[in-house]
């Protein structure tokens, strides 16, 4: 079993998460706009005031723990697409957990999770193909 290369996860991360912003840009300017303005709204939080440096710098960080997930599981799976799904599908399942704990604490309803969730899933998973594309050990 070879080592993680470190270089192919920070060039994979760095395709990855361009993939990974572009598609938050569609996903939560288009697709979910009105709904996430309605429930930052309600918990009267301005949307003018989410930091969108942030949450770029954040799915950068995602999308570098993506393909470092992908180069982990690798030698036990296998190289290819299956497991960059495998990758993507593990972190979204993780990342949805947690967001079901705003759910819980009243913050978010079951209605505003589960587009999130699915979305996100598609998310993380087709930003986990084009990084984990380019990763070789």
């Amino acid at each position: 079993m070879g080592k993680i290369n470190v270089g192919k996860v920070i060039v994979g991360g760095i395709v990855a998460g361009i993939v990974m912003n572009g598609l938050d840009y569609v996903i939560n300017e288009m697709l979910l706009k009105d709904m996430m303005t309605a429930t930052l709204q309600a918990r009267n939080i301005d949307p003018a005031a989410l930091s969108i440096p942030t949450m770029v710098a954040l799915d950068f960080a995602m999308a570098l723990l993506l393909v470092f997930t992908y180069a982990a599981i690798r030698p036990r799976f296998g190289a290819g697409p299956k497991t960059a799904i495998v990758a993507g599908l593990l972190l979204a399942l993780v990342t949805s957990t947690l967001a079901a704990y705003f759910v819980g604490m009243g913050f978010f309803t079951w209605n505003d999770w589960m587009p999130n969730a699915a979305l996100s899933t598609i998310n993380l998973c087709v930003s986990a193909l084009a990084g984990c594309a380019l990763y070789k050990e």
